[in-house]
């Protein structure tokens, strides 16, 4: 089993596009809160992968991603999720920043994902994603989550919410991250080109 330490369901779709034989927190019977209290995406990704790996002794993967604008001195990054407001007030808090950046000509901003894998060994890998883009004028889409309504990506000239998930995934600071991580993944789960079953340890470091 390989589990993805995350309760956010649209996160969650877009993962198992890309890995789909994870299984998520719940899932996986664990049920408990984690608090993202690092100061880089590193420290929150591995503190959330070894937490649930040591609870539940299965292969964890985890993600902390953000997203960094000029505008704002490259914040929110690792306090993306309650920036200005929360996650579940999102549309509030896009409006605030087009508001904000009303008459900004700078509007660079980049999406960033940090995947850690934690393995029962007490080996951890990190893999990292990114996408450029500007933060648009007006929302626009109503696909996605987050910042994508108003995440603008100009050689397509829409938004993420503008674009389909199967789109999404293609370029998606994200996907960069899994589909590094898969490699590792491989690395750790195949021999001899077949796959290995992982085992629970019983006392995992």
């Amino acid at each position: 089993m390989l589990i993805f330490a995350t309760c956010n369901e649209d996160k969650l779709k877009e993962i198992k596009k890309i890995i789909p034989e994870c299984v998520s927190m719940k899932e996986a019977g664990f049920y408990e809160d984690i608090v993202e209290d690092g100061t880089t995406y590193e420290q929150n990704a591995v503190k959330k992968a070894k937490t649930v790996m040591l609870a539940s002794g299965y292969a964890t993967l985890s993600d902390d991603s953000g997203i960094e604008i000029d505008f704002f001195d490259k914040k929110p990054g690792v306090d993306t999720a309650n920036f200005l407001f929360s996650n579940k007030e999102y549309k509030e808090r896009n409006k605030k920043i087009l508001e904000l950046m009303k008459n900004c000509t700078n509007r660079y901003a980049i999406y960033v994902c940090t995947i850690c894998l934690f393995l029962p060994s007490g080996e951890y890998f990190f893999t990292t994603g990114t996408l450029e883009g500007e933060i648009a004028t007006t929302p626009a889409g109503t696909n996605g989550f987050a910042y994508d309504e108003i995440f603008y990506i100009p050689k397509l000239k829409k938004t993420l919410a503008q674009i389909s998930l199967n789109e999404k995934n293609k370029i998606s600071h994200r996907n960069e991250a899994l589909q590094k991580m898969k490699i590792i993944i491989n690395d750790s789960f195949l021999e001899n080109g077949s796959k290995k079953v992982q085992i629970k340890q019983i006392k995992p470091v």
